[in-house]
């Protein structure tokens, strides 16, 4: 199991380059059809995502709970591997822009968290690593292949808008009653996803899935109710979490 999950943290953090060619000074033909795909694709992500299954380049299948979000150029994703409840289990997070390519979406995770309570250090974080995504689009079905080959299933459960939330380390966002959260960075980080009430300035968030860890800790449980003061300026996470909002889409 161990293996399985360093192979998934692989697939998740894999780090690619392109090399962008000069534009011409007149749109051609094969320009506007390149355009038209990447509006496809764009299309095709779009909306909230529930995992169906996670299978690596080896064809090994891993247990997986969690959402993806691609909404305006900007994706969340927070899932955790295996039962919550077991010390084994692990959590990881990612957040940032994403461009549309001909065969799918490049992303860009300003976060790419991983949590794990039976590591020494619970708390693993990489700023900016580099995505590359063939997208197949059926329905409200959506498949995912990265460049390494690991495969990821969806299904959609809300297609937005989202109302999106950018803080100096990481976004929240919500869509209808659901919420998807995905703060942190080298010492400490929260993720979480599921159903929110707001009261006020009183966020109360029904989780489906949380993650929080820092250096020394990790918490990763299922349907867990978390308490934040949320003023549309900061977010704070009893006891004293405080998050500062930069950026603020609908």
């Amino acid at each position: 199991m161990v293996t399985a999950r360093i192979k998934f943290r692989a697939a998740l953090t894999l780090v690619l380059s392109a090399t962008l060619s000069a534009c011409a000074t007149y749109p051609t033909e094969e320009d506007a059809t390149n355009a038209e795909m990447s509006i496809d694709q764009l299309k095709a992500v779009r909306g909230y995502w529930a995992y169906d299954g996670l299978v690596t380049s080896q064809g090994q299948s891993l247990p997986i709970d969690g959402v993806f979000l691609f909404e305006g150029g900007v994706f969340l994703q927070q899932a955790v591997m295996g039962d919550p409840a077991d010390s084994a289990a692990e959590a990881m997070a990612h957040a940032g822009p994403y461009t549309a390519t001909e065969k799918g979406v490049d992303l860009k995770a300003q976060q790419t968290i991983s949590i794990s309570g039976s590591m020494e250090r619970p708390l693993s974080f990489r700023a900016n690593t580099d995505h590359q995504l063939t997208v197949t689009r059926s329905d409200d079905n959506l498949k995912l292949v990265f460049g390494s080959g690991t495969v990821q299933t969806f299904t959609r459960i809300a297609s937005g808008p989202a109302e999106i939330y950018t803080f100096d380390n990481g976004r929240l966002a919500f869509i209808d009653n659901r919420f998807i959260l995905v703060l942190g960075d080298s010492t400490e980080a929260v993720s979480g996803y599921g159903t929110f009430t707001r009261s006020g300035d009183k966020l109360a968030l029904n989780t489906e899935r949380w993650a929080s860890a820092t250096g020394t800790d990790a918490d990763i449980a299922a349907n867990k109710q978390i308490i934040a003061d949320f003023d549309g300026n900061t977010l704070t996470i009893a006891p004293n979490r405080s998050f500062r909002i930069i950026k603020h889409d609908r």
